[in-house]
């Protein structure tokens, strides 16, 4: 493995296989679950959908407390709910996270799910979720995945939710083609206390 810092204080991991992402992924979850539940009572984590979530299926069981886990979701297509299936099979259900700590996506017009996304993350108590100096949410711990063409999340290059940077919104509607969804702005990643970003498979590699 290759390890390095960039000049303004990310750390890079240069792994050689998925197995090897994979363990880093595990590694780095527990840490922080274990770091935030011994410092507050709770360990405030949101999840995409694909491989990085896949990667936590391989979290030993008793990694850490999973019944102070609160989980949020980075991204969902309305209606498919395709990253809390996800979630479901590789974290939720292996780990035993309580189901009322699981926060999944509502259906409805993207706007409105939205907003009722935004007010679930503003409601929670402050050892769940803090607050950044802006006032935007701040979750412990942002998991995001990327696209051949350089996407994070639902976070394309150049699309209206990308531009939106600064706007000082957590939470984006889409509407695309008639497929609707949400998710989270890159305010919202900015303000999480760490992000962890994976890059797996060669055809990442241009991208990077």
């Amino acid at each position: 493995m290759e390890c390095f810092q960039l000049s303004d204080g990310r750390v890079v991991q240069v792994l050689e296989n998925e197995a090897g992402i994979s363990k880093a992924v595990c590694d780095e979850v527990t840490k922080a679950a274990k770091e935030a539940i011994a410092a507050k009572g709770a360990f405030s984590l949101a999840v995409p959908g694909g491989s990085i979530v896949a990667a936590l299926a391989n979290l030993p069981k008793d990694a850490f407390d999973a019944s102070k886990v609160h989980l949020f979701f980075c991204n969902e297509r309305i209606g498919e709910w395709k990253c809390y299936k996800g979630a479901v099979k590789s974290l939720i259900e292996p780990m035993g996270i309580p189901a009322a700590q699981v926060h999944k996506v509502t259906e409805g017009d993207p706007e409105t799910v939205a907003a009722a996304y935004e007010k679930l993350l503003l409601g929670q108590p402050s050892h769940v979720v803090g607050r950044a100096a802006n006032g935007l949410p701040s979750v412990d711990m942002v998991l995001l995945g990327t696209g051949e063409d350089g996407h994070v999340g639902s976070l394309h290059p150049n699309k209206k939710e990308i531009k939106a940077s600064g706007c000082g919104k957590p939470i984006l509607s889409i509407n695309e083609g008639g497929k609707t969804s949400i998710c989270v702005s890159m305010d919202f990643i900015r303000a999480a206390k760490k992000v962890l970003l994976s890059a797996a498979k060669a055809s990442r590699a241009p991208m990077v």
